[in-house]
């Protein structure tokens, strides 16, 4: 939309100024002929034969410039010019509200988990997981961290979940906790999924398994 915006806006400006241009001309031809129409009336005026008054006469009425084609012109170069103006105004204006949306950084308290290790085994009827997560450097602290484990029947369907506490009551910015769940009716399952919470919220994380 932004390189829409801004090719509008140029082409608007080349055109203003092609218009802007163009009147500049036409204004300067006319004024080059009443200059002329001019001198002409100004000479008839001396004349002493008879048909200086006809002459005159034709002279005044053809002084008379046609002005529309000019004016036409000016405001067509105008409204380029308000055009160009206003697409530019928009295009600014959308690149400001845009920046801090693009640049603004995460929070502390939003910079992502990062799971480092995760393994699972299965024991019986249980889909035992294991892994270590690491709260980055630039982060706040966590507190009550948990690891949640979600088992997914093949139908898509939820069969069973299980919730297991970080060893590690406060997650310091830059610490790594391992953690382990254990969650029974994992007899039939497809998959499973991993998550983390706090005592507040459901907390972001990325994978940052290196094998």
């Amino acid at each position: 939309m932004n390189a829409i915006l801004l090719a509008i806006t140029g082409v608007s400006l080349l055109v203003a100024g092609f218009m802007s241009a163009v009147a500049w001309r036409m204004t300067r031809e006319e004024r080059r002929r009443s200059d002329a129409r001019v001198a002409q009336l100004a000479e008839a005026l001396y004349e002493e034969d008879g048909g200086s008054s006809v002459t005159v006469a034709q002279l005044l009425e053809t002084a008379r410039p046609d002005n529309r084609p000019r004016y036409l012109i000016t405001m067509l170069a105008g409204i380029c010019v308000v055009g160009a103006l206003g697409g530019a105004g928009i295009f600014i204006a959308r690149t400001r509200s845009d920046s801090p949306s693009r640049n603004a950084r995460l929070q502390p308290s939003d910079v992502p988990l990062e799971l480092l290790e995760l393994d699972h085994e299965r024991e019986g009827g249980h889909l035992i997981v294991r892994g270590v997560v690491r709260n980055p450097a630039d982060s706040s602290e966590r507190d009550g961290l948990s690891a949640v484990v979600v088992l997914v029947g093949h139908d898509g369907s939820v069969v069973a979940s299980g919730r297991s506490a970080l060893p590690n009551a406060r997650l310091l910015p830059g610490a790594t906790a391992p953690f382990v769940v254990t969650v029974s009716g994992a007899a039939d399952i497809d998959r499973f999924r991993l998550s983390f919470r706090s005592d507040a919220r459901l907390e972001p994380h990325v994978d940052r398994r290196t094998s």
